[in-house]
Order: structure tokens, then C-alpha cells, then sequence
């Protein structure tokens, strides 16, 4: 049995450690998975896709609405990239140019 497939002890709260609270041993198993690995290694994106579908056969939670990024730059702009998960669009500002900048 590897470190990742222990159950959790609830040690924080009275809920599992997600944030809803909810508690799936194969969902946590998935969960634990994906932290232990990086992207690109094996078995990474085949736990995130088995947690996102146990998450969505349960749904322990509804969502009541998405939430949007959006970002506009002006045509000489360059150095933006966004990034879906950064909380913030300024991530990398300091590669951040325009104008005469851009040659």
C-alpha cells in the first residue's frame, strides 16, 4: 500500500481535506495521486481525469455559477500570457512590453 492510498485522518476538521467536505475514498486515493506526481509522469493525468469523474457521478456540490477570465492588451502588447491557474493576470510582469519595446 503506498503512502497516497492511506485514508485520511480527519485531523483538521470534521470533513475530509477538500474544501466542500466531501469524502470519497477512491476520490481521495485520485486526489493524493496527482499530488505526488508531476505533470508528464505516469499515472499523473489518469488521476486527475478518475477524480473529476467521481467528482461529477457524486457532486457533492452545485455550482451556482462559472467564473470568467478575462483579459485584453493592446496590439503592440507583448509578454501576456494567461494562465488559468493563476490567480492573478500580472504573473509575469516582469516580461511585460509594447510599443518599441517589441523589436
Amino acid at each position: 500500500m503506498a503512502l497516497y492510498d492511506k485514508p485520511l485522518r480527519f485531523i483538521s476538521n470534521w470533513d475530509g481535506e477538500n474544501n466542500p467536505g466531501f469524502y470519497n475514498n477512491n476520490y481521495e486515493a485520485a486526489c493524493r495521486t496527482a499530488m505526488y506526481l508531476l505533470p508528464g509522469q505516469s499515472g499523473y493525468e489518469d488521476s486527475l481525469l478518475k477524480a473529476q469523474e467521481i467528482f461529477a457521478e457524486q457532486l457533492p456540490v452545485v455550482p451556482l455559477y462559472l467564473e470568467f477570465k478575462v483579459a485584453a492588451t493592446r496590439p503592440d502588447f507583448y509578454g501576456f500570457m494567461a494562465d488559468p491557474g493563476s490567480e492573478n493576470e500580472l504573473w509575469n510582469i516582469e516580461e511585460f512590453g509594447y510599443g518599441m519595446l517589441c523589436r
